[in-house]
């Protein structure tokens, strides 16, 4: 019997092992990250730390990351994987609806309890959005994930594409090859994420907010570097909010 038991004790680790550890966000867990984004920028770690597929799936999550390796780009959205890279081929963005990728520093959170609010015409841009955000939130707000639905006149994007060549050891470095272009006059959510207390994890310094856009029309997703927004309606979770 012993040997049996040794035998399927180590059969259950090996499987274990293969199949990875399943994370499971929860409304109670808030916005949880994985490895940082100063560690790609400053030491050059660009190993995948987080395999996506290892991710609860759930039609409430919320992420965003670069791939491993910084080959391009990852968005989570309504149980969707949007994963796209550039296509040496023809200089285009390709973008595949799956989960089978990893990233050297994710973010992540579960949708709970939002609220849906029209932004003024007059919020336009990534600067006064920030803003806006600001100005509906307590002083005393957790990093969160939010929406944005948006008709957009245009917006600049990017996705990485670090040659294998780059030794990276600075944020200049990260960005080498990084694949950029303008979308004009669409629908797209935006799906981003909001702290004042974690630059260099998974916002850049100056910044407290980490954007990536959607073209669910034409399955495309991609880092938002700016945007010109006609019209657009913001989903914040309440316990965010001021009291009203």
């Amino acid at each position: 019997m012993r040997p049996i038991f040794i035998l399927c004790f180590l059969s259950l680790l090996i499987y274990s092992c293969g199949k990875g550890k399943e994370h499971n966000p929860s409304p109670s867990k808030g916005v949880q990250a994985i490895s940082a984004m100063k560690r790609v920028m400053m030491k050059g770690d660009l190993s995948g730390k987080i395999a996506i597929d290892t991710l609860q799936k759930n039609k409430r999550l919320l992420g965003l990351g670069p791939i491993a390796k910084m080959k391009g780009e990852i968005t989570l959205l309504r149980g969707k994987t949007y994963s796209s890279s550039f296509n040496e081929k023809d200089s285009s963005i390709v973008t595949h609806i799956d989960t089978e990728v990893s990233a050297p520093f994710f973010v992540f959170s579960y949708e709970k309890d939002l609220e849906p609010m029209e932004v003024p015409k007059k919020v336009k841009n990534i600067d006064q959005l920030e803003d806006w955000i600001t100005e509906h939130i307590r002083e005393d707000a957790e990093a969160f994930g939010f929406t944005v639905a948006s008709h957009i006149r245009q917006a600049n994007v990017h996705i990485q594409n670090l040659p294998d060549s780059v030794d990276v050891k600075s944020p200049q470095d990260a960005h080498i090859g990084q694949y950029k272009t303008r979308l004009t006059d669409r629908d797209v959510t935006l799906v981003g994420f909001f702290s004042d207390d974690d630059h260099g994890i998974f916002t850049h310094h100056g910044t407290n907010m980490h954007i990536h856009l959607v073209d669910e029309k034409n399955s495309m997703t991609a880092h938002l570097d700016a945007i010109d927004m006609e019209s657009a309606t913001i989903h914040l979770p309440l316990d965010v909010l001021k009291a009203r």
